[in-house]
């Protein structure tokens, strides 16, 4: 969405042809059906089990990483809900508007002249962030700047 308010464009990846491999067999799928119905074999392959090595951490780290039982589970129930306008609007005001913008050259003094049609899309969006927790690479690199 911010790709495209700012007229950035990526370059998108088509797939058209799937090879699958069966037994000693190997063919080449190029019909759109036929590849509906087999891509997501072609996925299965690429995903690896996570191996997290938390049963051999060291018994000092142990504790760190177990549940906190002090924590009521119902703080979660409405972790995922879209955030309301007036929830978004508090932590956008609450925001220092000197700081700079990052890699999206958004700062928070625009986010404070948007309007609220403009925030409640920027609201649902986060919550398609937080549901899917795709966060745009971008988004998750630092940039320092040197005084």
């Amino acid at each position: 969405m911010l790709n495209s308010l700012l007229n950035r464009y990526k370059k998108k990846l088509v797939i058209d042809r799937i090879v699958l491999t069966e037994g000693i067999f190997t063919r080449l799928i190029t019909d759109p059906e036929e590849m509906l119905q087999n891509c997501h074999l072609q996925y299965e392959t690429l995903k690896k089990k996570r191996e997290h090595g938390f049963n051999n951490l060291d018994p000092e780290w142990r504790d760190t990483y177990e549940p906190i039982l002090t924590i009521s589970d119902h703080v979660y129930t409405d972790l995922l809900n879209e955030p309301s306008l007036e929830e978004w609007n508090a932590v956008v005001n609450s925001m220092n508007k000197d700081s700079a913008p990052g890699s999206s050259a958004i700062s928070y003094q625009m986010l404070r002249c948007l309007s609220d049609s403009v925030n409640q899309e920027l609201c649902k969006y986060g919550k398609f962030l937080f549901t899917t927790g795709a966060i745009p690479v971008a988004w998750k690199r630092s940039q320092i700047y040197p005084f």
